[in-house]
């Protein structure tokens, strides 16, 4: 048996209430997904994007920079509007 995992993941990069800088995923609901979608042009789609991270990512006080990877049910991808902000999401979630 196959199994197909599909997921729809906002990768976040932002400075915590108690200080410092953190790293998390969110998998956004499936109807925010559509919503987003249904926007033309990838700014905009970014753009509400960052306006449901703004009401739904509390653990954080500010969001430095975030990548989008929507795989279901049409494919989006916003990648890291910084260049280092890969480097330092994988940092915070991995470091060695």
């Amino acid at each position: 048996m196959k199994y197909t995992v599909v997921e729809n993941d906002v990768n976040v990069l932002g400075t915590l209430w108690m200080g410092g800088t953190a790293a998390y995923t969110y998998q956004p609901p499936v109807d925010v997904v559509q919503e987003v979608l249904a926007l033309h042009g990838s700014k905009a789609r970014r753009e509400r994007v960052r306006e449901w991270l703004d009401t739904h990512a509390g653990d954080f006080q500010a969001i430095i920079d975030f990548q989008v990877d929507f795989d279901n049910p049409a494919p989006f991808k916003s990648e890291w509007a910084e260049d280092k902000s890969e480097s330092v999401y994988f940092d915070c979630v991995d470091p060695q």
